[in-house]
C-alpha cells in the first residue's frame, strides 16, 4: 500500500524502560469521645506519588524557536527530516498530597444522628493536564527539566466541607406503614479549583489548545483517591495545567 500525507509525520514511542507507576499513602488517625454519642477525630492522610506517566517531546523546537516555522529548530531535523514531533510516553510524572481532615460524629440525638467533616489539603504534581484524556495531551513547559512543571494540581481542592444527618421519624401508630421511616440531609461546600493558565503561542515549543488524544490508560493518569479512613470527606490525591498545543 501506499502511504498518504505530507512530511514531517509525528511520531510516538514508548522509554523502553518504562516502569509502572506506584503510590505510598499515608494515614494517621486520632479519635476520642468528648461527652456521650459525641467524638470527634483528627487525621493526616497523604500520598506520595513516583513513576507517574507523562508525555514528552523529543524533537521539541529550541526554546524561544518561532511558532509559524518550528522545524529548522527541532534537534533532529537534519538527521530526521521527516519527523515532526517524537513524543515519548516516560515516568517522568510525580505527585505529592497532604490533607488533615477533621470529623465530628453525634449519634442518637432525639433521634438525630450527625456528621460533620472538614478537609484542608493541598495537592501538587508536575503536570495533571499530561494525563487527562482526549484533547488534554499537555507537554512540559521545557522537555528537558520536567521539575519546572511543579505546582498545584488541575484538580486542586483546598478546602472541603460536608455536614449530613438522619432523623428517626417516631411512630405515626398505623402499623408497617406508619413504622420505620426515616429523613435524611447532606451539606457540601468545597473552593473552586483553579483556573489553568496557557502561554501564547508566539514562540512556544507548547502552545495553547491541545487536538491529540492522549496514549495513556486512563488507570494512570491520576494517583488514587487519598483514604479517609474513619473520616466521611475524601479528597482526590494527585500544577495548575500548563497545556499545549502540537505545533503544525
Amino acid at each position: 500500500s501506499s502511504p498518504t500525507g505530507q512530511p514531517p509525520f509525528n511520531v510516538f514511542a514508548v522509554d523502553p524502560n518504562l516502569q509502572t507507576p506506584y503510590f505510598h499513602i499515608y494515614h494517621l488517625s486520632l479519635q476520642r469521645e468528648l461527652f456521650k454519642n459525641n467524638t470527634v477525630t483528627v487525621s493526616y492522610v497523604g500520598s506520595r506519588g513516583e513513576d507517574l506517566l507523562m508525555v514528552r517531546d523529543l524533537n521539541a523546537p529550541r526554546l524561544g524557536s518561532s511558532f509559524s516555522n518550528p522545524q529548522p529548530n527541532r534537534p533532529f531535523a537534519t538527521k530526521y527530516p521527516d519527523f515532526k514531533h517524537i513524543v515519548q510516553l516516560v515516568n517522568d510524572g510525580r505527585s505529592w498530597y497532604d490533607s488533615l481532615q477533621f470529623t465530628w460524629r453525634q449519634a442518637n440525638w432525639h433521634g438525630i444522628n450527625t456528621q460533620y467533616n472538614l478537609t484542608w489539603s493541598k495537592c501538587t504534581d508536575y503536570n495533571s493536564v499530561n494525563r487527562g484524556g482526549g484533547g488534554d495531551a499537555g507537554q512540559y513547559e521545557n522537555p528537558y527539566n520536567p521539575a519546572g512543571n511543579k505546582g498545584p494540581c488541575n484538580h486542586d481542592v483546598p478546602l472541603n466541607f460536608s455536614v449530613g444527618g438522619v432523623y428517626k421519624i417516631p411512630d405515626l401508630g398505623a402499623g408497617r406503614l406508619g413504622a420505620g421511616w426515616e429523613f435524611s440531609t447532606i451539606f457540601n461546600a468545597f473552593s473552586g479549583r483553579r483556573a489553568p493558565t496557557a502561554a501564547a503561542p508566539t514562540s512556544s515549543t507548547t502552545p495553547a489548545t491541545p487536538t491529540s488524544t492522549s496514549p495513556i490508560p486512563t488507570s494512570s493518569r491520576c494517583p488514587p483517591t487519598a483514604p479517609s479512613g474513619p473520616v466521611a470527606a475524601t479528597s482526590s490525591a494527585a500544577p495548575a495545567s500548563r497545556s499545549g498545543t502540537w505545533p503544525s
